[in-house]
């Protein structure tokens, strides 16, 4: 920040998401539990009961599977799709090598949103929230979990496949949205989920 002072903000007070942070994470898991990255998150998955949650092996998803696509033009409706299904887990790594099912995120997102697992203080700590947006719906950035309105989860866009997983707390309620599509600036998952929710939980996307 030496170099551009205006543009630096106090700590703690807003959020802007970075992927390579949970790369560098997952090098912190590795040295923390002396086990592969993906040896360590398949065990987390197992201990939350997530039978279909898994760090795939090579470029073969785990049977069954639907086919991903991927954009190749921006900006264009309908854009030209190209399969991105076979995608080498390597390049996202810790930032999204996870592939998993609607059933299982359906279980997770509550554990997720109420920190199953970790210690009450760690958990609080986790949804000490700073502002990821300013206008619209209200988003807020914990230490990776997202406040979208009064929902509590996370979203993942990644080579052809897009995801919500959040977790109402105030109705108990889970909406989970999984899209065989994505391109570099539109996550289709995110529409469709919003769609739903506003059907079931109309005021549960306060804005700003």
């Amino acid at each position: 920040m030496r170099a551009n002072p205006d543009k630096a903000r106090p700590p703690n007070t807003t959020t802007v998401y970075s992927n390579s942070e949970y790369v560098l994470l997952g090098q912190i898991l590795e040295r923390v539990t002396g086990r592969p990255a993906a040896e360590a998150l398949d065990g987390v998955a197992g201990s939350l009961g997530l039978p279909q949650t898994s760090w795939p092996v090579g470029n073969d998803l785990p049977a069954p599977f639907t086919r991903g696509y991927l954009s190749t033009v921006d900006g264009t409706t309908p854009p030209p799709y190209r399969d991105g299904t076979l995608s080498n887990p390597l390049v996202p790594d810790t930032a999204g090598a996870l592939v998993s099912t609607v059933p299982d995120m359906t279980r997770y997102a509550p554990l997720l949103a109420t920190g199953a697992g970790l210690a009450p203080a760690v958990a609080a700590q986790r949804q000490a929230w700073t502002p990821l947006t300013t206008s619209g719906v209200r988003v807020q950035y914990g230490l990776g979990i997202t406040q979208l309105g009064d929902w509590v989860g996370h979203d993942g866009s990644i080579i052809g496949y897009s995801d919500m997983v959040f977790y109402l707390p105030s109705a108990r309620a889970t909406v989970v949205v999984m899209v065989n599509a994505a391109d570099g600036n539109a996550v289709p998952s995110q529409a469709l989920w919003g769609q739903i929710v506003k059907l079931l939980y109309p005021t549960s996307l306060p804005s700003w």
